[in-house]
């Protein structure tokens, strides 16, 4: 089913409309699920004005420690590989 609008538009429409659920958990739950199912639409520029929305979320929240444990591990070794050079 093809839409007159663009994806980006239908995807700011969405988060616009589970705002207004009444339900607090589930209007989170349907916004984590839209923006998982809409990935391969999702760019950096709709990233970055989603931002202020995003931020909240359990999915993004959990992403961020992730690469913030990864970023750790990282730079670890960098400083391990350096001190045994």
């Amino acid at each position: 089913m093809k839409s007159a609008e663009s994806a980006g538009t239908l995807l700011w429409k969405t988060i616009e409309l589970e705002k207004n659920h009444p339900d607090e958990n589930l209007r989170n739950k349907v916004r984590e699920l839209t923006l998982i199912l809409s990935n391969r639409i999702v760019d950096k520029t709709i990233l970055d004005e989603l931002w202020e929305e995003l931020q909240m979320l359990k999915v993004i929240k959990y992403a961020e420690e992730k690469g913030m444990k990864k970023g750790i591990e990282k730079g670890i070794m960098e400083v391990a590989k350096n001190l045994l050079s």
